[in-house]
């Protein structure tokens, strides 16, 4: 029975200095010598077209300034599409953003009448987005002027498959 004990012992232990000290080490010698160099676009180069997703829950106080700043970017304006999932807002979000779409046509709201959750609309969303590019997005994040092309830049790199904004 004591040498039991002895053995769960020991392979906790083992198992807490794999997980803590072996795995990140492993992981740091892994990708240490990594010499992948990004390909920077140039400015005559064609930048593919993008999908902004933003699942919205009653953003009235944010939704407009965050259209306006997605808009605002560096990013060509005609190859954004923006998709906005609104989650049975009770607010006036639903308005804001019919009201931005009559000023920019590429904005798609897609009101439910039943509360769903952030990941339902995000996943609605994605299988209306037929651009090459997906960014999901919080209402009350705004972009930078830079934002777009900062993320989108990333995917010239064939290897690249998702990017992370922080």
């Amino acid at each position: 029975m004591y040498s039991a004990f002895l053995i769960i012992f020991y392979i906790s232990v083992l198992l807490t200095i794999h997980t803590y000290l072996l795995y990140p080490l492993g992981m740091i010698l892994f990708f240490s010598n990594s010499t992948r160099t990004l390909h920077e676009p140039e400015e005559t180069e064609e930048w593919p077209e993008i999908a902004i997703l933003i699942a919205a829950y009653n953003e009235e106080k944010v939704i407009g300034e965050k259209l306006l700043s997605v808009f605002n970017t560096g990013y060509p304006p005609e190859k954004i599409h923006i998709y906005v999932g609104s989650d049975a807002s009770t607010d006036r979000t639903d308005e804001i953003v019919l009201g931005m779409k009559q000023r920019f046509s590429n904005i798609e709201l897609v009101s439910f009448q039943q509360r769903a959750g952030k990941i339902a609309i995000i996943n609605h969303l994605q299988v209306l987005a037929k651009e090459e590019l997906l960014i999901m997005t919080d209402a009350n994040v705004l972009f930078t002027g830079s934002t777009i092309l900062e993320l989108v830049k990333k995917f010239k790199d064939p290897k690249v498959g998702i990017v992370a904004a922080n």
